[in-house]
C-alpha cells in the first residue's frame, strides 16, 4: 500500500436521493478549472456539461446513454454542486448562503 492509497477511491455524492460513486479523474478537474478562464458563457456550459456526462458515463458504463443524459439534464445543478463539494471546492454552507441571498433579493 502506498502513502496515497486512500485517494484512489471514488467520490461519493447524493443526487436526487440517489447515492452515487463517481469515478472523477484529475483531467476532469483540470477541464473545469480551465473553463473558468473563458469569457464565453456558452462555452463554459458546454464544458461543464461534457465533464458531468463524462464522469457519469465513466462511473456507470453499463447504463444507457439516453438515461445518463436524462439524469444529468434533470439534476444538473444539484449534481454540479455536489461534485464541487466532493472536490472540496465548496461547502454545502456556501450554497445555502447563496440561496438565502438570492431569496432575500427576490423578497425585497
Amino acid at each position: 500500500m502506498g502513502k496515497f492509497t486512500q485517494y484512489l477511491g471514488k467520490l461519493e455524492v447524493e443526487v436526487d436521493g440517489q447515492k452515487l460513486e463517481l469515478d472523477a479523474k484529475l483531467k476532469d478537474k483540470e477541464k473545469l478549472m480551465k473553463m473558468q478562464e473563458s469569457k464565453d458563457s456558452d462555452k463554459k456550459v458546454e464544458v461543464m456539461t461534457e465533464v458531468l456526462l463524462t464522469i457519469m458515463e465513466r462511473s456507470y458504463p453499463n447504463e444507457p446513454t439516453e438515461e445518463v443524459e436524462a439524469f444529468v439534464d434533470k439534476n444538473y445543478v444539484e449534481y454540479l454542486q455536489n461534485l464541487m463539494i466532493a472536490f472540496k471546492w465548496a461547502k454545502q454552507s456556501d450554497f445555502d448562503n447563496l440561496k438565502k441571498k438570492e431569496i432575500a433579493k427576490i423578497e425585497n
